[in-house]
């Protein structure tokens, strides 16, 4: 009898056919036909976000660009704020509100969070204002940059309603939907509004910026005429509770806000601190740098996405021998994906910021040094999503806040000596170490690894 053979023996299948099963496994699962929407979506979003801002590099120049993404990253941040995390809890409360058919509830959340956004980008754009009131003049900003800035101040409360609406339809069950607003409808309305300006007059940031106000209001216009036909098109429900309490759902909001605000300060401080300390151009030559570099999270992301709620029901029901199986191929596929996209990026990294203009190959290395740090993040993110969902909410919040000060201090520190490659790598130590800490705290509270081996038995 050969080695291995006997009654008892079990054939020896290959690993790489293991992995083909699993993935395969996990995409029947969790690609279903809605998630595969959002991915589509999503993709599409991500290549128009590339090609608006090659245009716009192209068209304002490395300085002028550099004000208009410097705008963008206090946008970014002070959306967070303005919505107080109410996008994030409007669609859990939504989906709750559905499930029990309390309409005059669901009535009563969408008017108190649009009136609590409202009221916060009031308050954001008064003290904004008065901020740059105080600083015009003194040299920190040039005129360009003040103009540019103003007009972002408006541009963060139209963008917050926009996102509130957009959480009323992922409420319900719409995500494809909400998200095609932002991310397809709103590039293409940005485009097409300066490409009809471009042979009229010379684009400048504080112009692009204007745009992008009256492109993220038609698209609030459009999305709010939906989200009103889909809440007059339920109905409310007869003979049921229609109490709802503000309080409350203010309450279950703030900690999505504590979480979120550092997240995006975590992913807008490079820019703010380079273009701060170093002008508009080193954070225009910077920007496409990191955006490229950040195409290396897509497959993570959205892999992770749709394994989440599966994540969440295996550890309620204690099954760790299968989260782990899932883990393992959320770390597999995404491993595999992102490596390929990292050596054509990084091969192609000068064709790539050329695109941008000839001024942006000069941040080609750059490229390589993010990537570097997003491939290490993109191995671990199935475990950080984990984190997320499951029950260490105190935790996350204090290894965002340990990351966003080690960023910060990071920046600070190397941004004087090495200009746009301190950002690089400060962002590139940051974010490994945001993977190896939520690594470390998920395998400490539960043993489960990015990887690790899994019996079948």
């Amino acid at each position: 009898m050969c080695p291995g053979e006997g009654p008892y023996s079990r054939p020896v299948v290959p690993p790489f056919t293991i992995l083909i099963k699993h993935v395969i496994s996990f995409l029947g699962r969790g690609l279903v036909r809605g998630g595969m929407q959002v991915m589509v979506v999503s993709a599409i979003g991500v290549g128009l976000a590339y090609v608006t801002h090659v245009l716009l590099a192209q068209w304002l120049g490395v300085e002028s660009y550099g004000h208009y993404v410097y705008a963008l990253a206090w946008l970014n941040v002070l959306v967070t704020l303005v919505q107080v995390g109410m996008n994030t809890s409007t669609v859990r409360l939504t989906a709750e509100l559905r499930a029990a058919q309390n309409h005059a509830a669901i009535l009563g959340l969408s008017r108190f969070s649009t009136l609590v956004v409202l009221a916060a980008g009031c308050a954001v754009v008064l003290i904004g204002g008065l901020a740059l009131a105080a600083l015009d003049g003194r040299g920190i900003f040039t005129p360009a940059q003040v103009q540019t800035l103003a007009i972002t101040l408006s541009l963060v409360v139209v963008l917050g309603l926009l996102n509130q609406r957009m959480a009323i339809l992922q409420g319900f069950e719409r995500v494809a939907q909400a998200h095609s607003f932002l991310e397809i409808v709103r590039p293409l309305l940005l485009i097409g509004i300066l490409a009809a300006l471009l042979p009229l007059m010379e684009i400048q940031s504080g112009l692009a910026m204007g745009a992008n106000f009256a492109a993220t209001g038609l698209a609030l216009l459009f999305v709010t005429v939906v989200v009103a036909r889909l809440l007059k098109r339920e109905g409310p429900a007869r003979g049921l509770a229609r109490q709802y309490h503000n309080r409350a759902w203010l309450a279950l909001s703030l900690p999505y806000l504590a979480i979120g605000g550092l997240t995006v300060v975590m992913d807008q401080s490079d820019i703010l601190i380079l273009g701060t300390l170093m002008g508009g151009a080193a954070a225009g030559l910077y920007l496409p740098a990191i955006k490229l570099s950040q195409l290396l999270l897509f497959p993570m992301l959205a892999i992770r996405s749709h394994a989440a709620p599966l994540l969440a029901k295996l550890h309620a029901q204690n099954n760790i021998v299968e989260l782990q199986r899932q883990m393992n191929t959320i770390t597999v596929s995404s491993a595999l994906v992102g490596i390929v996209l990292m050596a054509g990026i990084i091969w192609q990294r000068e064709f790539l910021l050329s695109l941008f203009g000839a001024e942006f190959i000069e941040a080609a290395p750059a490229i390589v040094v993010l990537s570097l740090g997003m491939m290490v993040f993109a191995i671990t993110g199935g475990v950080e999503v984990f984190l997320i969902i499951g029950p260490f909410e105190r935790v996350t919040m204090l290894i965002y806040a340990l990351v966003v000060a080690l960023n910060i201090v990071l920046n600070l520190l190397l941004i004087p000596s090495f200009g746009f490659m301190g950002a690089a790598y400060a962002t590139a130590a940051t974010i490994v170490v945001r993977g190896l800490i939520s690594t470390f705290v998920v395998w400490r509270r539960t043993g489960v690894l990015p990887w690790a081996s899994v019996s079948d038995n």
